[in-house]
């Protein structure tokens, strides 16, 4: 099989690194953002937001550093009967 780290749609070289990240999860939109991440050497750490939807439709976010304490900040508030689902992303 032929690896190729150009993306067709959008026309971003990516290193050698980056490909393996395409092979397993065949997303560009992934792969694409792990490399604008990963450019920046100034940062030491990456935000995790979790936002937490409730049934009224109301939502909350909160911003961690370390990801293991929004995972679990997240599974804390889906125990509770008046959260619809909780979301974990990172956003640097």
């Amino acid at each position: 099989m032929r690896v190729d780290s150009r993306c067709p749609s959008f026309g971003v070289q990516f290193p050698k690194r980056f490909v393996t990240v395409l092979l397993k999860n065949q997303s560009w939109k992934l792969a694409i953002a792990v490399a604008i991440f990963s450019k920046d050497r100034r940062r030491k750490h990456h935000h995790w937001q979790v936002t937490v939807y409730y049934g009224d439709g109301e939502k909350f976010a909160r911003v961690y550093i370390v990801q293991g304490k929004a995972r679990r900040f997240a599974e804390r508030q889906k125990k509770s009967p008046v959260v619809k689902r909780t979301l974990v992303r990172r956003i640097s």
